[in-house]
């Protein structure tokens, strides 16, 4: 928003379920105090829902497990804050890549995309709910809805020395470094910034932590379904991994991914991710052409990293 040019405010909520809500403030605090918006909002979100014995108290439900449905609770908690301070607009930073599920359920033939809550189709339906209920001039949109990971992984190339304050971790604040999403970024860190600034960040090679190999492999596609979790699609990854080895980087993983790999298709592979879809978009009319510009100007300076990384000739 800086970048264009756009006035902001923020809005950061902690929750109790990710542990001491002050500690994950600090945290946020850390890489808000590298931007500039006008005001900034917190929440303290409190959640007893786990706490209860909910799987117990309904077995004819036939239910396992639990979900909590982050994003899409996280846009009505932030309502009051909207109507408190007058404010029209929401922006996100949702991502295409998580517009594809990670499971095919051949029973229905369907899709099953553990992040659909960050979908385009999602915001659509969220947005017309809300104008169509509650309020009608309200507006929710993902700044980075028309792009995939590997666009947005470059595009921290310009900042890259903000990304130590940066955290993705759902099951120990900042970085458990040993679940899917650790792992997600940790890679894809690697890939696209400064291998020495990633590793004094987390402080081992994931690659090397044997427990790590059958989840990375997961990750690539080596296995039936992608993990259960916030991550991109296996190409993305799979491009993460030859932008490491390329690198020189070395760990069991990259081990088994050198195995187990068929021909990887890189010109499919920026052919999709390097595309910005610009139609699949909510941004408002009066920086869409300027966001436009400048995602496409980062998508030829990453098609430009990548084969550079890769020693491949541009045609």
């Amino acid at each position: 928003m800086e970048t264009l040019g756009q006035p902001y405010d923020s809005l950061v909520y902690a929750s109790s379920i990710y542990g001491q809500l002050g500690r994950q403030h600090e945290q946020i605090t850390g890489l808000l105090n590298h931007c500039s918006p006008e005001r900034r909002h917190r929440q303290w979100i409190f959640d007893d829902f786990m706490d209860s014995p909910v799987l117990a108290l309904g077995p004819d439900t036939r239910v396992k497990t639990l979900t909590a449905a982050e994003t899409p609770s996280s846009i009505f908690a932030s309502l009051p804050v909207v109507m408190a301070n007058d404010i029209s607009e929401i922006c996100l930073a949702h991502e295409k890549s998580a517009d594809t599920g990670q499971v095919f359920w051949n029973r229905t033939g369907e899709d099953v995309n553990h992040q659909w809550g960050k979908s385009f189709e999602a915001e659509k339906l969220i947005n017309r709910y809300i104008r169509d209920n509650l309020l009608p001039d309200f507006h929710y949109y993902s700044i980075l809805k028309s792009i995939h990971d590997v666009m947005i992984f470059n595009l921290l190339r310009e900042h890259e020395e903000f990304v130590p304050q940066t955290h993705s971790c759902n099951v120990q604040k900042p970085w458990c470094k040993r679940c899917p999403k650790c792992l997600y970024v940790w890679v894809n860190y690697m890939a696209y910034l400064q291998p020495v600034r990633v590793e004094a960040m987390f402080g081992e090679n994931l690659a090397d932590v044997p427990g790590n190999v059958p989840i990375f492999r997961a990750m690539l596609g080596f296995t039936e379904g992608l993990p259960f979790e916030c991550i991109g699609q296996s190409q993305e990854t799979q491009l993460a991994f030859e932008l490491c080895i390329a690198k020189g980087l070395t760990g069991s993983a990259f081990d088994m991914y050198i195995r187990e790999k068929t021909r990887f298709q890189l010109g499919q592979a920026l052919e999709k991710y390097l595309t910005v879809y610009s139609e699949e978009s909510e941004v408002p009319a009066r920086f869409k052409t300027a966001l436009d510009a400048k995602l496409q100007s980062t998508a030829e300076d990453a098609r430009r990293y990548i084969k550079e990384i890769l020693n491949v000739r541009s045609s």
